[in-house]
């Protein structure tokens, strides 16, 4: 019994020897040092707004074609002759030179015939008009005697009185006379002369070849005058204007060529959203079907702010108060490859000059250069 009370006694010593210990262990140890609160507030680069007058270029590019090609074509039937020069390709003519010469067979000799028919007729009028209308005869006498077969028809004397034109058409002066014309006009077709300054770019034609009516002996062209068409986007085409400058290159040589805005398209591509533009070129550097790239002189944007386009957020530009982001709209007038020209922001304005994942309105930031 007693060995058993003395067990006891000592458990219970134990136990509050432990409990003891434990408290002055517990108030021996040290509290855990708070660490410091981290400072989460983004570094950004910023700018003041600065509006400014920027000059408007607008980059195109496209194929030029000739503005002045047309395809040589007959009207009548003959055996190609050759004269001077050969109709082909690369040779050029100037304007009113002969191109192509057919050779009209009978028709020459035909209307030398008419001819003759006509001045005979005139002629057996001659002793009417002297008696009954002596004050014309002389006009119409004078008319025979400078009559030359050779040479276009010259017009017919004036007539005023009512009767003597009566009298010369029941004689079949004015029929005759018509029927020339007519003939001589389809004679000059056998000859078919450069319309202007050009250059034959194909030919369908060899000498002694025998052509007929509607028949396409090749094609001409002004080597000179080109036109480039270039789509540019709806919203640029409000700063383009008839006469507007245009620098251009060659992609093949390099050479830097001028140019000129001749007209705007009325429609605009749906699937693209662009409009056509035409530029007129005057160049003997060009050939049809070159390539070209270059920039549109558009008008001039004022008041205007122009900024990398990666800063804006949705069409917005954040603005900085009191180191805080502020969104605001952007009236985006017009994009580049790279940059944006938006207006309507005051001068002095800070703005967020860099993209910020995660901005948002009151976001607070600290202001850098």
């Amino acid at each position: 019994m007693l060995a058993r009370r003395i067990t006891i006694v000592l458990g219970a010593v134990v136990l509050i020897g432990g409990y003891v210990l434990m408290n002055v262990l517990a108030g021996m140890k040290e509290e855990p040092k708070k660490m410091p609160e981290i400072d989460k507030t983004p570094n950004v680069f910023w700018s003041v707004v600065k509006n400014d007058t920027i000059q408007n270029s607008i980059a195109i590019t496209g194929r030029v074609f000739s503005r002045r090609k047309i395809q040589v074509l007959s009207e009548v039937q003959g055996i190609y002759r050759p004269g001077t020069k050969e109709f082909k390709d690369g040779v050029s003519f100037s304007k009113s030179e002969l191109m192509l010469s057919l050779e009209p067979g009978e028709m020459k000799m035909n209307l030398y015939a008419q001819k003759s028919s006509f001045l005979n007729a005139i002629s057996q009028v001659l002793p009417d008009l002297e008696i009954d209308f002596p004050e014309q005869a002389s006009k119409w006498e004078d008319y025979v005697l400078a009559f030359e077969m050779e040479k276009s028809l010259p017009e017919l004397p004036k007539v005023k009185e009512n009767k003597l034109q009566l009298f010369l058409t029941s004689r079949n002066i004015y029929s005759a006379y018509y029927n020339l014309r007519a003939q001589e006009i389809t004679l000059s077709k056998y000859q078919i002369t450069a319309p202007f300054d050009g250059v034959v770019t194909m030919s369908n034609v060899n000498p002694g070849t025998l052509v007929r009516p509607g028949q396409i002996l090749g094609e001409f062209s002004d080597p000179t005058d080109f036109e480039l068409d270039a789509a540019i986007s709806a919203k640029d085409a409000q700063f383009v204007r008839v006469g507007d400058d245009v620098n251009l290159t060659d992609q093949a040589s390099k050479k830097v060529i001028k140019g000129k805005v001749v007209r705007l398209g009325s429609q605009m591509d749906v699937e693209t959203q662009s409009i056509k533009v035409y530029i007129g070129i005057r160049s003997s550097d060009l050939s049809d079907g070159s390539y070209l790239g270059g920039a549109i002189r558009g008008r001039d944007l004022e008041n205007v702010l122009q900024v990398d386009r990666n800063i804006l957020d949705n069409g917005r530009i954040f603005l900085i108060e009191e180191e805080q982001l502020v969104p605001t709209e952007a009236n985006v007038l017009r994009y580049t490859e790279t940059r944006a020209i938006i207006s309507g922001l005051k001068d002095g304005d800070k703005f967020l000059n860099q993209s910020l994942n995660g901005a948002y309105n009151g976001m607070k930031v600290r202001l850098v250069k």
